[in-house]
């Protein structure tokens, strides 16, 4: 599988969480799709 393939799929796996969690962000506290690279960023979002 190539670079471009690879970037492709994870690409439109990225997509799809996105619209995964849009559905799932209901009520008080909602769940929430993050784009982190580091445990850092992750903990910002918390």
């Amino acid at each position: 599988m190539s670079r471009h393939d690879l970037r492709h799929r994870e690409g439109a796996k990225i997509k799809c969480c996105e619209k995964h969690f849009a559905e799932l962000a209901v009520g008080q506290n909602p769940a929430q799709y993050i784009k982190a690279t580091s445990v850092d960023d992750m903990m910002r979002h918390g």
